[in-house]
């Protein structure tokens, strides 16, 4: 199927028009297996990569196999992506598209439907998801029908396609981005640019003896950029090629329409809240609080002038990023961009202070990104958010956040994320997890999610890399909108309440207490003074286990990002034995495994070496069938696939979490 927005190209003027020929899937993806051939056969022959640098690669994280697994069923695809490793299938969505008006007019268009009468009468009716400032574009829904209208508005420049992706939607632009392998000539990287019409937006990076670069396809429209990548990426001497899709990722946060004795998730006091629900965050503080950790929070937005937050700061200028709006200022814009601020009070707002609320890292410091305000990002601003927090050296990331998925909580049918990871971003990604705190590697942490699904195929918040973080309540069990999986490695303290949905009964647990957190000074924000009781969703799980990752680190600083991982997965508490359903590994698909405990976790192990048992499945998997991803497959230096210590004190076998590490990769 060919877009209806998609606007023809003259194989005189623009360089994608000569692969309109190819526009039949069929041919197209011959093509590309011929390119991929033969490019393959021509580096094995004479390569000019030295093996050593292609092994460190920054982007070629060789121990995860799905880095290299097509998604989707390519054959009946209406286009596919092909970015020099694996091809994605693409399916039209005809409703949507990309559009960029004249005169940057799409950043005065409101946000939601547009009103009849509008200055771009062809939009009239049509949804504005938001308009990114980067792209200058705006992705629009509910456009059934309008093609000829767009297509014949003076107001409208150029319009591109929306694909379905697994379970989310990919916008194309007229940007590409591509990483040539190490050892790639200059004068070959130049010529390819003249041999496909593009312009470098600025000088390439160099991180790691390889050259990345952004570019701009001048005159693209429609699927162009797709097609001009796709044929890049076969080229000698690419390690990837992509478009530089706009993609769309929201925060994590499930509301529930001198604040210390109420943060239950740090100690839990009185009931409603019981004692194995807390993180224990008390128990750790007489060793650490975090002093001088850095913490990068990627998110909507964070008040750096929040009177409970203390900010990294270097010369007396404060370190933050705004990808969006291309600045150093992370604050926020919009009064409801709180979550960001809210997100970075349970991991580090100021203890001790005879202010608000305490954090679980109380004196670690906060950098932010302004980047998650609902719209659609491209995916190099997303990659620069992480080569943000590498070149500013943070030792934690938090990600609160992820690709949209609505889903029937009261059925199992649809509960499977498929969400892919383009090129761009795992380059960025890989990249701050390898490289981060000198080579040790920094702690990335990511929220599971609030669908209650299966977080598996999710490419990103279940990357083997970071730390996966479910959701639990005040009574030590599953948070009912909890996703859950293989690839969950922990659980932390969060919200709960009594859903709406038919099956309440069969899904709430019972907790029904929310996070204590800094909210945005003034009357902004989720409520009218500077802190919020009702914050949650695995969005607050999260920065929790960041928090506890701070901890450690100042305890530990020389510890790999790994073995800071183990460490809080080998000390997490067991919960909810019965509900939890932890295999002969000690893992849950519900709470990986188990909820991290920051007093435990300060606790010098003691080695006891066990015998590992390979899990082959779960004791009452019910309707799941999930594969188990503690298997081994891959036999790296930092992997024991048959002996390993637990790290910990005796008595803390199996029980307490033996071997939490052997999917670890890099």
């Amino acid at each position: 199927m060919i877009s209806s927005f998609t606007q023809s190209t003259d194989t005189q003027q623009k360089p994608g028009g000569i692969w309109k020929k190819f526009q039949h899937i069929g041919a197209m993806v011959f093509v590309l297996l011929l390119v991929l051939g033969a490019t393959a056969q021509a580096q094995e022959e004479d390569s000019p990569v030295d093996p050593e640098l292609l092994r460190r690669h920054p982007s070629a994280w060789y121990g995860d196999p799905n880095t290299f697994k097509d998604i989707g069923d390519v054959n009946k695809a209406d286009l596919v992506f092909f970015d020099g490793r694996r091809q994605i299938a693409l399916t039209l969505i005809d409703d949507m598209a990309v559009v960029r008006l004249k005169g940057r007019m799409g950043e005065s268009l409101p946000l939601g439907e547009i009103p009849s009468g509008s200055k771009v009468k062809s939009l009239d009716g049509a949804r504005n998801t938001g308009w990114n400032p980067v792209a200058d574009a705006c992705v629009f829904t509910g456009l059934s029908g309008k093609s000829s209208l767009l297509k014949s508005d003076p107001n409208v420049d150029v319009i591109f396609p929306v694909y379905q992706v697994g379970t989310t939607s990919w916008g194309l632009t007229d940007r590409i981005a591509v990483r040539f392998l190490p050892g790639t000539d200059k004068a070959q990287i130049e010529a390819l640019f003249k041999k496909y019409n593009l312009t470098p937006m600025g000088p390439p990076d160099d991180a790691a003896g390889s050259s990345g670069y952004d570019l701009l396809l001048k005159g693209a429209s429609g699927e162009d950029a797709l097609l001009i990548s796709n044929a890049l990426a076969g080229e000698t001497g690419v390690d990837y090629s992509s478009p530089d899709w706009l993609v769309q990722y929201v925060p994590f946060f499930t509301p529930n329409d001198p604040l210390y004795v109420n943060q239950w998730h740090l100690r839990a006091r009185r009931a409603p809240a019981l004692a194995e629900a807390d993180l224990d965050a008390e128990g750790a503080w007489d060793t650490t609080r975090g002093r001088g950790i850095r913490v990068c929070v990627i998110d909507s937005a964070v008040d750096y002038d929040h009177e409970d937050l203390k900010i990294v700061t270097e010369n007396g200028v404060q370190i933050g990023y705004d990808p969006l709006q291309r600045d150093n200022d992370p604050r926020p814009i919009m009064g409801d961009s709180a979550h960001g601020t809210s997100v970075a009070g349970v991991i580090a707002a100021i203890g001790n202070n005879r202010k608000g609320v305490s954090g679980v890292a109380s004196e670690a410091e906060i950098m932010g990104v302004r980047l998650i305000t609902g719209g659609f990002l491209l995916n190099t601003q997303i990659r620069d958010s992480f080569l943000f927090a590498l070149r500013e050296d943070a030792a934690v990331c938090n990600n609160s956040w992820g690709s949209p998925w609505y889903n029937n909580f009261c059925s199992d049918l649809d509960d499977k994320i498929e969400n892919p990871l383009s090129p761009t971003i795992r380059d960025g990604l890989e990249r701050l997890i390898k490289e981060g705190r000198q080579g040790l590697g920094c702690v990335v942490v990511f929220a599971a999610g609030n669908s209650r699904a299966n977080v598996d195929g999710d490419e990103l918040n279940a990357h083997p890399g970071v730390v996966c973080v479910a959701a639990s309540n005040n009574l030590a069990k599953r948070s009912h909108y909890s996703n859950y999986g293989s690839k969950v490695d922990v659980s932390a303290p969060s919200n709960d309440f009594f859903p709406t949905w038919t099956c309440a009964s069969r899904i709430w647990t019972g907790g029904t207490l929310g996070i204590s957190t800094t909210d945005i000074a003034g009357a902004s924000g989720y409520s009218t003074s500077d802190y919020t009781n009702d914050f949650g969703g695995t969005s607050s799980a999260a920065p929790a286990v960041a928090g506890v990752a701070a901890l450690v680190i100042a305890k530990n600083p020389n510890l790999t990002r790994q073995a800071v991982q183990k460490r809080m997965e080998g000390s997490a508490d067991k919960i909810d034995s019965k509900g939890g359903q932890y295999n002969v590994s000690g893992h849950s698909l519900y709470y990986g495994y188990g909820k991290v405990n920051a007093a435990k976790a300060m606790l010098d192990p003691t080695p006891t070496p066990t015998t590992y048992q390979n899990p082959n499945h779960y004791p009452h998997p019910n309707h799941h069938t999930l594969s188990d991803h503690h298997t081994n497959t891959n036999q790296h230096s930092d992997s024991h696939p048959h002996e390993y210590s637990t790290g910990f004190p005796p008595g803390c076998s199996l029980q307490c979490g033996a071997e939490p590490g052997l999917r670890r990769y890099g």
